[in-house]
């Protein structure tokens, strides 16, 4: 019998895939169980399994007594002293009961109890595995198809999607392979069940967090996500450097990035709005593709104002913009047109006009409108032309005929502030522009390198070389323009060594080379100030000198004319 519990341990073991002293020690309460089945709940019993030799063994413990009254601890005296001769009345006897004994019953019952015990421990063992992806994506494929939830193949077990967690827009096929969101997980008698969910804005962060490694890597957070799934989401996202773009990373070169998203999400329009910590700029920029005006914050809502022509694409089809935009800031927000939000601020502005400073209006009319009640325009303006007729005492035409003039004046009013406040404003522009240019003109004028003169320290150079010290100027002039060409009368470097050598000897420059080298230095006299270096005494002999020969040249060709 012992041997054949070992084979079954050891078989039931390996099936299992858990260790063979876990089985001994389920096979040892086993039989614990089994003893309290025959001798009742509260016997005293010793059971030992050696795991290494297989070897069992069971005993009971009771009191030998005259007469028995509880059979679970107590045993006759006289069926004692046939087990122990020397044992006496309220001693101890253990009991030795061979495993045959339990019975074939008790024995198909421990292996039983043995076989449920290490299924609860293959359940516990898989709710403590899936209990760790809890919050996390997991793929599986469709099992079967029921009417409130579909059946998902996991692997070792089944999960649950139900109705509310599955995408419009999926096309579910036995077999077709899905990503699944982990939404929670139920602990049952028959095993762990686990319901999962592709609806969930968590699912959307999470895919986003796979595609983008800069998600993962906490460069770019996303801050928020409110979703329509299936539909349309918006996600909220910040970047801690400066150096990447929060909106480019989640969208990818080519939008590879959001579109795979999109693809896994059969179709969901993805919008990625750049978080701020700015209420009204982030609601400004949550309400995308549509552009806005003001936002204005009113009693814990947030009013937002848009150009008429985008009315229709803030509000969304179906009101889906401005409700994702809702759930993305986490605020209350009202749409509202800008004509309309000019005319709430006209009437705002009415119901500060008194009547008596309209000065348009005749004394006599105002004082008729005073004593009536209609101390304010917008009192005026609330009344019916009918009903402040009869409190006037004037014709209803009259009544509304006065309305118009009013509104005239006071629009009129209303136009020229305008017009003054946008000439203001321009005139201030363009002050700071000027400004800005005036700065911008003394910045380069600092930038501009100055004309190199003579530095302290410096050592003088010889005065047999006159032309090292304004050579250099003319030529640095002539390589920003172009070169002009070579004439007979120009000063080739060989004859500038020689005359370095005999300075008497020189020839003239033509007049056009000498006027470039007088406007270059006029030039840098304007630019440089104090900074222009003196031509030298050498310089001026040589111009003399060109000078007489232009003079000689002039008249000997005059004599060959005559």
């Amino acid at each position: 019998m012992e041997t054949e519990i070992t084979r079954l341990i050891t078989q039931l073991a390996r099936i299992r895939n858990v260790e063979v002293s876990y089985v001994y020690d389920t096979l040892q309460e086993s039989i614990v169980a089994g003893l309290k089945r025959r001798f009742g709940r509260n016997v005293r019993h010793e059971v030992k399994v050696n795991p290494e030799t297989g070897e069992i063994e069971v005993a009971i413990v009771q009191t030998a007594v005259e007469r028995v009254q509880d059979i679970s601890q107590e045993i006759s005296l006289e069926d004692a002293r046939r087990i122990n001769p020397d044992v006496k009345e309220g001693e101890d006897v253990r009991i030795e009961i061979p495993l045959q004994e339990v019975g074939r019953v008790a024995i198909q019952r421990t292996v039983d109890e043995l076989t449920h015990r290490l299924r609860e421990a293959e359940r516990a063992k898989l709710f403590n595995e899936f209990i760790k992806k809890r919050g996390e994506i997991i793929s599986g494929t469709i099992h079967k198809l029921e009417k409130e939830e579909i059946l998902v193949n996991l692997g070792p077990i089944y999960g649950i999607l139900p109705l509310r967690d599955q995408l419009k827009t999926d096309h579910h096929q036995i077999g077709a392979p899905f990503k699944f969101y982990v939404l929670r997980i139920q602990r049952t008698p028959i095993g762990p069940r686990v319901y999962l969910s592709r609806t969930h804005p968590e699912f959307l962060k999470r895919l986003l967090a796979r595609e983008v490694p800069e998600i993962q890597q906490g460069i770019v957070e996303i801050k928020n996500v409110a979703r329509i799934p299936g539909v349309r989401s918006k996600v909220a996202v910040t970047s801690h450097d400066e150096k990447i773009d929060p909106i480019g990373a989640c969208v990818g070169y080519r939008k590879v990035r959001i579109q795979s998203v999109t693809k896994e999400l059969s179709g969901e329009k993805i919008d990625i709005i750049q978080w701020h910590s700015d209420q009204k700029a982030f609601i400004a920029g949550a309400m995308s593709p549509a552009r806005v005006k003001e936002v204005i914050e009113e009693e814990g809502t947030y009013t937002v104002v848009v150009p008429d022509e985008e009315f229709s694409k803030a509000i969304g089809r179906k009101g889906q913009n401005v409700w994702l935009a809702s759930l993305l800031s986490s605020s209350k927000l009202d749409i509202l047109k800008e004509s309309d939000y000019r005319n709430r601020l006209f009437s705002q502005r009415m119901a500060q006009i008194m009547v008596e400073t309209l000065d348009f209006l005749s004394e006599e009319s105002r004082q008729t409108l005073l004593e009536a009640g209609f101390t304010t325009v917008v009192s005026l303006f609330e009344q019916p032309a009918t009903e402040a007729a009869k409190v006037l005492g004037w014709d209803p035409t009259h009544v509304e005929q006065l309305k118009t003039q009013i509104r005239e004046q006071l629009e009129k009013r209303e136009f020229e502030r305008k017009l003054f406040e946008k000439k203001k404003l321009e005139e201030m522009r363009a002050a700071e522009s000027k400004s800005l240019e005036k700065a911008m003109i003394e910045e380069s004028k600092e930038e501009e390198p100055a004309v190199e003169g003579p530095t302290e320290g410096a050592e003088e150079e010889p005065l047999s070389e006159p032309l090292k010290e304004t050579q250099p100027e003319v030529q640095e002039e002539i390589k920003d323009t172009e070169a002009p060409p070579q004439t007979e009368g120009s000063v080739k470097p060989e004859e500038s060594m020689k005359s370095k050598k005999e300075p008497e000897i020189s020839e003239a420059a033509p007049q056009s080379e000498e006027s470039a080298a007088e406007e270059t230095q006029a030039e840098k006299k304007k630019e440089g100030g104090s900074n222009e270096v003196e031509p030298a005494p050498q310089e001026e002999e040589q111009k003399t000198t060109a000078e007489e020969s232009e003079e000689s040249e002039d008249k000997e060709s005059e004599e060959e004319d005559k």
